[in-house]
């Protein structure tokens, strides 16, 4: 997965995410 910046925002420092059989969402780290 490739995550690029738009209108000179910058990039999250962490993401919400969920999967098949998991109801609660996890943050993951982004690398900086």
């Amino acid at each position: 997965m490739i995550l690029l910046g738009s209108l000179g925002r910058p990039l999250p420092d962490e993401i919400w995410v969920t999967w098949d059989g998991q109801n609660t969402p996890v943050a993951l780290p982004m690398p900086t």
